[in-house]
Order: C-alpha cells, then structure tokens, then sequence
C-alpha cells in the first residue's frame, strides 16, 4: 500500500507520536486505529489485518518520515542555539501520571475525611472529628482537584478540536454522575425520603442554588464551565492567548477579592458571578502552570522542597481569614503539583499502590461518598460508637467507589472512542447543541433567581406592613428543626395555598419579633401531596428548607414561624417542631438529629 493511500492528517500525527511524545515506532499502529481519521485508521487496520508481521512495510514508511521530522527538529534547534528537549519515554510517561494519579487519591481523600468528619457532628453531634478533619481539609482537596484539572486541560487543549475536546470532558463527567444520581435516588426513596434528580442541577449548568442531590456536583459545575470557555476559545482560534486570557481573570480575581469588590462567595453561583469565586483561583493557577518549563521536564531537586512550601502553606492556611482559605489552598495545590511533577519516578510501594487505586477511582468516591453516608446513616443505630460510624463510612465509600470505577473507565473508553470516530460535522454540531443548552439554561435561571430575589424583597415589605390573618385554605407544618454542626437552626417543612398552588410563597422563621431565617419554597414534597389526595402537587415545590444566618440563641426568645404568599397574605403556622431546640434548662440549644 503506497503512502498517498493514508490521509496527510492520519501520516502527521503518526510522525507526531514518535518524534514530540516519544512513543516506539512499532507501537503507533494500534495507537492510531482508533483514531478520528475517517477512514484511514480503518484502512490501517484492513491493509495490515492486525497484524505486526504484516504491517512492517508500512512502520517503515512511517519510520521514515519520523527520521525526516526528527532531523529537521534538530535542525531548527541547532539555528536557534538551542538543544532539543530529550524526548518522554512510554515508561517515563506512565510515572508521571501515576503521580497525578497521587494527587487525585489525595484530593478524593481529603474530601471524604472532611464530609465523614462534618456528618458525624451534624447526625450523632460528635463534633470531635472536626477539629482535625476541618473544613478547609475539603477545601484544600477541592483545590487540588482544580489545580489538577487545570494543568489537564491546558495540555488537552492543545491536541484536539474545540468539538472533539468538548465532547471528550462531557463522556468523561456525565456518564457516571448520571449513574450515581440514579443510585442515591434508589437509595434514599428506600430509606422512605425519596428526592427525585433537578434536571437544571444535572445539566451542570451555573444556576444558582438548586437541589444537588450528591451534595458535591459544584465543582462540576465550575468544571463544565471552565470546559465551556476553552471549547469557545478554540473555536475562536484564540487558544494561544488563553494563557494571558485566564492570567488576566487571575488577576481580576485576585484584586475583587483582596478589595472586597467580589460577589457574594458561594458554592452555587449564577454564571455572570461565577467568574468573581475564589474558588476559580486553582483551576487557573493550574492551567498557568502548564506553560512553565518546571511542568514540562523534571527537576529532582526541588521536588521536595516544593513539597514541604506545600505543606507550609496548607498548615499555616487554617489559621488565616476565612476569607484567604481558598487562596492559600489554591497556592498549596499548585505547589503540590510542580512538585508532583518534578518528583522522580516512583518506586513501587504499598503506598504507592494504594493511592494509585484511589487516583482511579477518585472521581466515583466524589460523587458516591456523601450518598453513602446519607443513606447509611438511616440504617445505623445511634448506640453504634461514633468513631465505627465514621471508619464505616470511609471504608464503605470506597468500597462502592471501587466497585463503580471499572464501569466508569469502561464507559469513558467506549464514549471517548465513539467522540473520536465521529464525523467533523457531527462533532461539531454535537457540541454546539450542548453550549446552546448550557448557556441558555444558566442565563435563563439568572433572570428567574433576580426575580426571586424580587418576590423576596416584597416578602419582606408584606412582613412588616401586613398583620397576620387567617388562611383556611394553607397546608403548612414544619417538619422537623435541628442544629448544624456550627450551632445554626434548620427547620424543614411545607407550605401551599391549595386554592392557588402556582402562586410563591415564603417562610419565615423570628425570634422575640426578629427575622432569623427566611426562604422560598424550593422542594417537592410528593409524600406529602399524596397524603392529602393532591396528586397534581407532586411535581410541585412547596417544601423548605430554612436555615438561620447564624448560630441560634436560645437567650434570645421563644420561635415562631410565619408563612408569606404572593397575595401579601400573612400566616401563623405551628411552630411546634422548633420548642424543643431551646427547652433545655440551662438555656442552650439543645441537638435533635436533623
């Protein structure tokens, strides 16, 4: 089979493979038979029948051409006074990803130790946990995650298409976290508390607060964003510049921040006030990184001296403003990652090992570990001692994560080769359908939360001009109240006019005449519909979730609630569920279970 029979993109990344990524000339067939060339992986395949034997002619072509590729590399190095970079071995590869497969154990583990040690105070009211699993230890392995993810990205974005590299980060999240969505809802409709999936909160999209029912999908949205804007950059043909774009944003957010120019920080942001988050700092420290020559080649070193900056830095972090944590754990994670990446190559180990398991099924313990815990709790006695509790959450969450990353990395080969096997045009428009979706969802439910916010500002206007009068017509009751782990009240409940159930209602929760929580009926609350023979309720959110700004004091009077319709109507319900907070003698809260 003569050269011309293979397409010239097909021969170029195949020279590609051997003379910029290293890889031996006798293993770039079967590399490229899956490959997005029309028809000339296939042809490949036909004319060699798959076998080594057979497509020696062809290796020698190719080996040729490597030869010429390599000789004009080093030409073009000598005229520029400069030496061409040794070129990556399979195996040297292969180490270096096994350390960023370190980082994503470490990150996953991080994350689980906190949400363990945060659960634990919040349904058995052992707060001990926390003090050493904090907080900031799930912010830092966020963080890592982001640095990582970044760096990823920037290298990714410069092998593909902004189709194809789109299309790829979509198999990659989607597949799993629909699987483990649909798991938690099986899981939790057994423990007699069912919820079903937000379709908006599945997109991914940036639309401010919606029911997660992972209880961890933020980051993902930020991810997709992220994925969103570098796909728009490549088809823009402005990939070279996003390094100063993103350097740019960098900055930006940095001076918003440190001024107090930012807006409200939050985990769910609207998608214009997602790009003033703190938490964007990571991802784009981490795509900056790709272009600095410590990330490209290894420098022994001062790996472990960037390890131990990283390590100062993550323990120094806890004991700064709140408002610098996501700073600092950003700093911690870039460092940690330079260091990663010019560590040597790593000798085989238990450890090694271990995290290595825990880097491939990092992204299945994300999604699955906070379910796990929710669900478990239902079925654990509370005479169980809290630190068997939270050593069986932990082993469980990896259990289950384990036993999803086979499915997960079986599922992204399969998807990601049918991305690469696509047509160009089907590609494309593939990935224009899904940012015309994404973008339009999330500046969609922008304009509604400013609406909302709206309704709320005239709640609170009825509150105070309106007595409270009667409402035969209302459902309401609070369900249940209990305390964070951080001393706040929250009380569940429901509230619906049954004459006008499309219309907006509000919750409020006073103290000795003083608002301490206020929200809007965001749930759906189907048990309850069908227990008042209401089955055109079921689709409907009248169920709440009210949380107090701060820690409750009890010193400061009795609770009651007050619901607030859209008729500027005013309503006493029941506040029963709440008296049992502050009814201990010595005046303090007391902990219900939530």
């Amino acid at each position: 089979m003569a050269p011309g029979s293979f397409r010239e993109d097909f021969k170029h990344d195949a020279v590609a493979q051997i003379t910029e990524r290293g890889y031996p000339v006798a293993e770039v067939p079967q590399r490229l038979i899956s490959a997005p060339y029309g028809g000339s992986g296939r042809l490949w395949v036909k004319a060699t029948g798959g076998s080594a034997a057979r497509f020696s002619r062809l290796v020698a072509l190719i080996s040729v051409e490597a030869r010429v590729a390599k000789a004009t590399l080093s030409m073009a190095a000598l005229a520029s006074d400069r030496l061409p970079r040794p070129l990556a071995t399979t195996r040297e590869q292969k180490r270096r990803n096994e350390r960023l497969q370190h980082l994503r154990g470490l990150g996953a583990i991080l994350v689980l130790l906190f949400h363990a040690a945060y659960y634990l105070a919040h349904f058995r009211g052992d707060a001990r946990f926390t003090t050493v699993f904090s907080g900031f230890l799930g912010t830092y392995g966020v963080a890592i995650f982001f640095a990582l993810s970044g760096y990823l990205m920037a290298a990714a974005s410069l092998n593909a298409s902004a189709a194809r590299f789109l299309l790829d980060r979509i198999v990659r999240i989607y597949p799993l976290l629909i699987i483990a969505v649909a798991l938690t809802s099986i899981g939790l409709w057994l423990t007699g508390f069912p919820r079903r999936p937000d379709g908006v909160a599945l997109l991914l999209a940036p639309a401010g607060p919606r029911d997660y029912i992972l209880g961890v999908e933020w980051t993902l949205l930020f991810e997709m964003t992220y994925y969103v804007l570098i796909a728009a950059a490549m088809a823009l043909r402005l990939r070279r510049l996003l390094s100063w774009i993103f350097g740019a944003w960098l900055g930006w957010l940095a001076a918003v921040c440190f001024l107090g120019l930012a807006p409200e920080q939050t985990l769910t942001p609207t998608f214009t006030a997602l790009f003033g988050q703190a938490a964007n700092s990571a991802f784009l420290i981490g795509f900056l990184l790709k272009s600095l020559p410590i990330a490209s080649t290894q420098a022994r070193p001062i790996a472990l001296p960037l390890a131990l900056a990283a390590v100062v830095v993550a323990a120094v972090a806890p004991l700064s403003p709140e408002a610098g944590h996501r700073w600092l754990a950003a700093s911690s994670g870039a460092l940690l990652l330079l260091a990663a990446l010019s560590a040597p190559p790593v000798a085989p180990s238990l450890g090694s090992w271990i995290f290595s398991k825990l880097g491939n099924a990092s992204y299945a313990l994300y999604l699955v570990h906070v379910p796990v815990i929710l669900i478990s709790q239902h079925f654990l006695s509370e005479f169980v001692p809290t630190i068997i509790v939270f050593l069986l959450w932990i082993f469980v969450s990896i259990a289950v994560a384990a036993a999803l990353a086979p499915l997960d990395v079986a599922l992204h080969q399969l998807l990601k080769a049918s991305v690469r096997l696509a047509s160009a045009r089907t590609a494309a428009y593939a990935a224009l359908l899904f940012v015309a979706l994404f973008l339009g969802v999330s500046l969609y439910q922008q304009y509604r939360i400013v609406a909302a916010s709206d309704a709320l500002e005239q709640a609170r206007n009825t509150l105070l001009n309106v007595p409270p009068a009667s409402k035969p017509s209302l459902l309401a009751a609070i369900d249940s109240a209990a305390l964070l782990p951080d001393g706040r009240l929250i009380a569940r409940g429901y509230a619906i006019d049954l004459l006008a159930p499309d219309d907006d209602s509000h919750i409020v929760i006073e103290q000795a005449g003083r608002v301490v929580a206020i929200d809007r009926m965001t749930r759906m609350r189907p048990l309850v519909a069908r227990s008042s023979n209401r089955s055109d309720l079921i689709d409907v959110r009248f169920g709440f979730a009210a949380v107090t700004a701060t820690a409750l004091e009890c010193d400061r009077g009795p609770l009651t609630a007050k619901v607030i319709l859209s008729s500027e109507t005013v309503v006493v319900i029941d506040s029963g569920a709440m008296g049992p907070i502050c009814s201990h003698a010595d005046g303090k809260p007391g902990r219900n279970k939530p």
